[in-house]
């Protein structure tokens, strides 16, 4: 999937999200403040419940699966 520069603030994530970076940057900051960012070859999981902002920096590329039980 590919995407442009973006920010969006997830609520609450419905289920559990693997992602791997292929291109581009993308910095996460959970509610606690906590900022993480990751670029090509990056890979992380959000766990179902998640909350805080998705901020694409970078066009982005990425691989993803979401698990909704």
């Amino acid at each position: 999937m590919a995407c442009r520069a973006v920010r969006r603030v997830h609520r609450e994530l419905p289920g559990d999200e693997y992602t791997r970076v292929l291109e581009g940057s993308i910095t996460l900051t959970g509610d606690d403040g906590v900022a993480h960012t990751f670029g090509p070859g990056d890979s992380f999981t959000l766990t179902k419940g998640w909350r805080g902002e998705y901020r694409v920096t970078e066009p982005l590329v990425k691989q993803f699966a979401i698990y909704v039980p």
